[in-house]
């Protein structure tokens, strides 16, 4: 059984936040990203 994991970004670089969003949804998890 695989974990539905979610983490939230936070961060006020909004490129910064986009790359990691978008490398941890790649990576399978539930991602929310604020700044």
């Amino acid at each position: 059984m695989q974990e539905n994991y979610k983490i939230l970004v936070v961060d006020d670089d909004m490129r910064l936040r986009a790359l990691l969003e978008r490398y941890l949804t790649e990576q399978g998890f539930q991602v929310r990203s604020v700044g």
